[in-house]
C-alpha cells in the first residue's frame, strides 16, 4: 500500500505536511491526515514512496556496586523498622520532646534496644 504526503491547513492558517502510511485510497489517507492532525482542511495529497533507513543504536549500561558505609545505615534502619519498633521509637521521641531533649536517631534507638534487652 502506498504512503501519502498530505498538505493540510491548520486552524491558525498554516500549511503543514503530514505523512500517513499504508492507505490504498486517497480519501482514506486524507481522513487519516485530518484526524491525526486536527487540521481544518486538505490542501493536496500525493502518494509517496519513502525510503526509511532504519538506524539502530546499541546502548551499553554499566552497573557497579556502591559500597555501603556506616553513615548510610540510619536510612536503612528506618526502612526496616517493624510496627512494634516504630511504636517504641515514636514513644522515645515523645518522651524526648516532653523532656526538652534532642530527638534520638534511629541508630541511637537500636543501641538503646541492645542495651535494654
Amino acid at each position: 500500500m502506498p504512503d501519502w504526503e498530505v498538505k493540510i491547513l491548520t486552524e491558525s492558517g498554516q500549511i503543514k505536511d503530514v505523512r500517513v502510511d499504508n492507505y490504498a485510497f486517497r480519501p482514506d489517507a486524507e481522513r487519516a491526515a485530518l484526524s491525526s492532525s486536527g487540521a481544518k482542511k486538505i490542501v493536496s495529497s500525493t502518494p509517496k514512496e519513502y525510503k526509511d533507513d532504519v538506524v539502530t543504536q546499541t546502548v551499553e549500561n554499566h552497573y557497579h556496586q556502591v559500597p555501603v558505609y556506616e553513615e548510610d545505615y540510619e536510612e536503612d534502619y528506618s526502612s526496616s523498622l517493624d510496627e512494634m519498633e516504630e511504636e517504641m521509637y515514636d514513644l522515645m521521641c515523645k518522651i524526648a520532646l516532653n523532656e526538652g531533649k534532642e530527638l534520638p536517631t534511629v541508630e541511637e534507638f537500636y543501641e538503646w534496644l541492645e542495651n535494654h534487652d
